[in-house]
């Protein structure tokens, strides 16, 4: 009396289903991959961005010296010895 009716698989229905899976694997995929590419640019301008104020700092010491250093040569031995000593 209760015994289940098996209704065929409508195949239309079935392709649709499968196709949307896939095509919602295929969005994870590829957006794990752009986060993760995303991640490894964010790092490098990170550290060239590091670098690069650490070669701003590296050349405002060396124009000083290179200022102390004029000094010294022209024979303003007291602003170079002041200019060393301010390094």
């Amino acid at each position: 009396m209760f015994e289940k009716i098996k209704k065929p698989i409508d195949r239309h229905r079935f392709s649709i289903i499968i196709l949307l899976v896939i095509i919602c694997l295929g969005l994870s995929i590829s957006s794990l991959m752009l986060y993760n590419s995303y991640s490894a640019l964010l790092q490098d301008w990170i550290q060239l961005k590091n670098e690069q104020e650490k070669n701003r700092v590296d050349l405002a010491y060396l124009s000083k010296k290179s200022e102390a250093d004029e000094d010294f040569i022209e024979g303003n031995f007291e602003q170079a010895l002041q200019k060393y000593q301010a390094l």
